[in-house]
């Protein structure tokens, strides 16, 4: 997914449109890129790691 986070640029206003028509058009909401970009799925695995040991 890297690649999408990338190119977001190009994408973003046709995604926030489309996502306003479709997904709840009677909710006001934003879409925010992640703040922890391709980081993400490393951080919840350190996250998952420390709930594992600590349980």
């Amino acid at each position: 997914m890297a690649y999408l986070r990338k190119s977001y640029e190009l994408l973003w206003e046709t995604l926030q449109r489309v996502a306003r028509e479709t997904a709840l058009p009677e909710v006001n909401f934003e879409i925010l890129p992640a703040a922890l970009g391709d980081e993400a799925p490393l951080w919840g695995a350190v996250a998952l790691a420390e709930d594992l040991f600590n349980n």
